[in-house]
């Protein structure tokens, strides 16, 4: 039997194969398949196609070619005769082969004319394959589970025994991604679910035939559902049986898995092998060993093993019979007769004569606790406290919803319902099936097992308890409030997920630490708070999911070691959404869904921000990642940056505030924003080549740098600039600052605005202000360039300035610097037309200038005459540009003259630092010489000339 598919194989004429001399015509054919001749499903496994052409009236072959095919193309034939008549009739015939054999043949005589281009001439093509005379098909294997990835061979067989046992069929499946080959062999694509395989003969009428394929995936987990943790008489068969599941990867039951089930301590199975049913499971019975004691049992799926604990015991365990009244506290009511007590094993069968009361004002203690399938227990304002495992497979009732279980055992198993009010596990126990309390306080130890635990109350730990998550299915789920107050839980939360509808309150450290692989859902539809007292790595959460559409408030910062996401309209707020209020501390990403609204004080982030529009409304952001990039679409008041390598976006929308508070951010584009922006705690701005323009102030404080290194480099301000940060040494080395304000170095590094080739513009529009706190030239802090553009023309210095390359007037009439009798410092000292108003300049060579030195029209005024500090101090070895050539100071005024008024000071002071006579100095000014000589002095043999 052959089995291939067909797809696809009419075509259309569009090649010229034959050109001959004389008269000529084309012939162009449209080859169409029968009816049923092509069926749904993949192409046949056609390789070639024979045609052949042959003259109708000498049976002369005029063109016989073969083609190569390959599944799925087309074929395409055009065929130019040359004509011997001005009429003549061709015989066509193609065929369709694997290899020697052929498929599919189809033929028609066609009258051709000379000079004539007939349309394309349909020919018909027929199945004429093995079993052309079938009359049934059936698929093999019927009905298989397939796991996910594996392959399956499907087979083909030719029911009526009068054809030969092979056919050509298309096959197909109802899922687009599962597919089936030509030959009928898949490969398992999908993860789960059901695939109809399909087969359909292009023999008409088309037989087919179809199978179902149940793919499931891969075992990844055998978790035990029930049975664990048993008492019964040793050489006895336990109460219950032995029940596992085994899950795929999405924690769903994987049917047909074969699971081995053995005793491990010298007890039997009665069933070793056990293949799972639709939900996953398998059972068996078993019959406990000889010795008293701990026993186990194991279950096996191949690589993947359970081990189930049990204990033995030469004493019986107490049967309920319920034959004399309902009252726990009658002897005659149990077998062996007499009242269990702590050291007795407890069994409640179901179909007794009457159900058990455990009647209130008294306390009852057992071993073991065993509520069979159909069983009732009743607990009326009564204690129970259960010494060993607890299992309740029927009904448990406390009708005043006053009583108490306790279960003080070690190492022990719990599984069932428990809808009394209070539920207190002081001992260690593991689940051996899901749980439901009503309201359950871990004092001790409970490990959940793979299993759920459900409270619809009240769930808690206290004093040194733990709750102990280690799988992916384990489930923690709260219908009320959930509340962790016990002991460290560091390194027990490591898998599985915890979900609260209630409020989430954690009230010691570490009590709730959700590891690596723990989601935590906030999913109730009422309003919900989230109260951490830990807000460290210490504790808190990994993925958090927040589902509530009603609001879960946050009122402490809340650490969170994964990711965040909001689903669609999920609302997160916190008590407090100012800058200083509460939030969270994710490592990872924030994702919020559409119709969700995040509204914190404060968000720490350590990914990034997938955001839908309207969604995010953080106060304070806070990119404590590396290498994080800012993303533009949400809108933040306050955005922090203190990781290393965070970039800056174009169209980042900053409505306050922008800090760099470690590590670095650089610009990758040009930004704006109206607020003020602050560099601090060793953190470093980087322009990169763009240009940052900031509505506010400019601060660099706490060790806090700005980098300019690209003559592009550009940061404008539109408020005061103060720098008090970090050394500046050699980072401000290119671009331009613009000042809309004040201008100040403070209390910083000494070297904290160190300018060797930034330049600074003051830029405002009325009368700006220079502080430097540590003035001075190498080693101290100075501007590069230096420019006052502001309207008035104005400026007023607070402290001596050093300009070591230029200092120029763009504007303003008058140009005028108002000081308290500080010196502004010159590398380059040419100016015009400026009033200095008890302000003192000063020029020295050793600042490293070009030893430009001319004034012209410059004026001071209001000078102390006293002053020990001359109003024009050089220090110079003289015109090296042009030896003997003087400066020229044109037009200076001074305003006050110094002997008419008995002053001490000096107009000028000169150092010559060059040879005898090298600096020489031409002055011009509203003074007398004698009264300009007497007041300057002179160092070094300079030449000083005054009108």
């Amino acid at each position: 039997m052959a089995a291939v598919g067909l797809l696809g194989l009419a075509a259309a004429t569009c090649t010229r194969e034959l050109d001959a001399p004389g008269r000529s015509v084309r012939l162009e054919l449209a080859p169409r398949f029968a009816p049923q001749a092509n069926p749904p499903g993949n192409a046949l496994a056609i390789d070639q196609v024979r045609a052949q052409v042959v003259r109708h009236s000498t049976a002369e072959v005029v063109f016989d070619k073969t083609y190569p095919f390959a599944t799925g193309s087309s074929l395409q034939l055009g065929l130019t005769f040359a004509l011997s008549q001005p009429t003549d009739t061709f015989d066509v015939f193609l065929d369709y082969q694997r290899g020697a054999q052929t498929l599919f043949s189809g033929s028609q005589s066609i009258p051709v004319f000379a000079g004539a281009t007939p349309a394309p001439v349909p020919l018909p093509v027929f199945y004429v394959g093995p079993g052309l005379s079938a009359t049934s098909i059936a698929i093999a294997p019927r009905d298989t589970i397939l796991t996910s990835g594996d392959p399956l061979q499907l087979r083909l067989t030719v029911l009526d025994t009068a054809t030969p046992d092979s056919i050509y069929v298309g096959w197909g499946t109802n899922v687009p991604s599962q597919a089936v080959d030509a030959n009928g062999h898949l490969v398992a694509a999908i993860t789960r679910g059901t695939v109809t395989v399909r087969a359909v003969s292009p023999t008409p009428p088309g037989l087919r035939d179809s199978t179902t394929i149940h793919i499931v995936p891969k075992p990844s987990s055998v978790v035990k559902v029930s049975g664990d943790g048993q008492t019964g008489t040793a050489s006895q068969p336990l109460p219950l049986p032995l029940v596992v599941q085994v899950n795929g990867a999405d924690h769903l039951g994987v049917p047909g898995v074969a699971v081995t089930f053995a005793s491990l301590s010298g007890g039997s199975v009665d069933t070793a092998l056990v293949v799972t049913d639709s939900l996953g499971r398998a059972s068996t019975g078993v019959t406990l060993g000889p010795s008293t004691g701990a026993q186990s049992f194991s279950a096996t799926a191949g690589t993947l093993s359970v081990t189930f604990g049990a204990s033995g015991s030469a004493v019986p365990p107490k049967t309920w019979t319920g034959a004399v009244s309902n009252d726990w506290n009658t002897g005659g009511n149990w077998n062996p007769a007499g009242v269990p007590g702590a050291t007795d094993s407890v069994i409640v069968p179901s179909g007794t004569a009457n159900s058990a009361v455990i009647r209130g004002g008294l306390s009852y203690s057992v071993n073991g606790l065993f509520i069979q399938s159909g069983a009732t227990v009743t607990m009326d304002t009564a204690s129970l406290l259960v010494n060993g495992s607890f299992t309740q497979a029927g009904t448990f009732v406390d009708p005043s919803a006053s009583s108490a279980l306790s279960l003080q055992g070690t190492t022990k198993t719990l599984t069932g319902t428990i809808p009394i009010l209070s539920t207190t596990v002081t001992g260690s126990y593991t689940l051996a099936g899901n749980v439901q309390a009503q309201t359950l306080s871990i004092v001790g130890t409970l490990t959940l097992g793979g299993h759920t635990l459900t409270t619809t109350t009240q769930f808690q730990t206290v004093g040194s308890g733990r709750v102990v998550l280690s799988t992916a299915s384990d489930t923690l789920f709260s219908q009320g409030t959930m509340s962790f107050g016990g002991g460290a839980e560091g390194g027990f939360m490591t898998a599985g997920t915890v979900i609260v509808s209630g409020n989430f309150i954690v009230t010691g450290n570490n009590a709730y630490h959700a590891g690596v692989g723990v989601t935590t859902i906030f999913n109730g539809s009422a309003p919900q708070t989230l109260t951490m007292v830990d807000s460290t790595s210490n504790g808190g959460f990994d993925a958090l999911d927040f589902r509530n559409t009603a609001g879960v408030q946050i009122s402490a910062i809340t650490f969170v070691g994964g990711s965040v996401t909001l689903e669609a309209n999920a609302v997160v707020t916190s008590n407090d959404t100012t800058i200083n209020g509460q939030g969270l501390i994710v490592n990872q990403n924030v994702t919020t869904l559409a119709g969700s609204r995040l509204h914190v004080g404060r968000l720490y982030l350590g990914g990034t921000i997938n955001a839908a529009p309207g969604t995010y409304a953080v106060t304070a952001t806070i990119f404590d990642g590396a290498g994080q990039l800012i993303p533009v679409g949400p809108t933040y008041p306050f955005l922090y940056s203190t990781g290393n390598g965070n970039t800056l976006q174009s169209g980042t929308a900053i409505v306050t505030q922008l800090a760099v508070q470690g590590g670095s951010l650089t610009l990758s584009g040009n930004f704006s924003f109206p607020g003020n922006t602050f560099v601090q705690f060793g953190g470093t701005l980087i322009p990169n080549g763009h240009t940052l323009s900031v509505g506010g102030a400019f601060t660099a404080n706490n060790s806090g740098l700005l980098k300019m290194t690209n003559s592009l480099d550009t940061l404008i301000v539109g408020g005061s600039a103060l720098f008090q940060g970090g050394n500046e040494s050699g980072l401000l080395t290119a671009g331009g600052i613009s000042v809309g304000a004040d201008f100040s170095e403070g209390s910083g590094d000494a070297q904290a605005f160190a300018s060797t080739g930034t330049a600074v513009m003051m830029a405002s529009g009325g009368a700006p202000h220079i502080s430097f706190g540590h003035p001075g030239g190498s080693g101290a802090s100075h501007f590069y360039d230096l420019g006052i553009a502001n309207g008035q023309g104005a400026l007023t210095i607070q402290s001596d300035v050093f300009v070591l390359h230029q200092a120029v007037f763009l504007g303003g009439v008058p140009k005028i610097v108002h000081g308290g009798g500080q010196t502004v410092h010159f590398a380059n000292l040419t100016m015009s037309g400026v009033v200095f108003d008890n302000v003192a300049i000063a020029y020295d060579a050793a600042l490293g200038g070009a030893n430009l030195i001319a004034l012209d029209s410059v004026t001071f005024e209001n000078y102390n005459i006293n002053s020990a500090t001359p109003l024009i101090t050089i220090v110079s070895p003289g015109n090296t540009g042009s030896p003997g050539t003087p400066f020229l100071f044109s037009a200076l005024s001074f305003l006050t003259n110094i002997s008419a008024n008995a002053g001490s000071g000096h107009y000028l002071s000169v150092t010559n630092t060059g040879a005898a006579g090298a600096l020489i100095i031409d002055v011009t000014a509203n003074l007398p010489a004698g009264e300009g000589l007497a007041h300057t002095v002179q160092v070094g043999s300079p030449t000083v000339s005054w009108p």
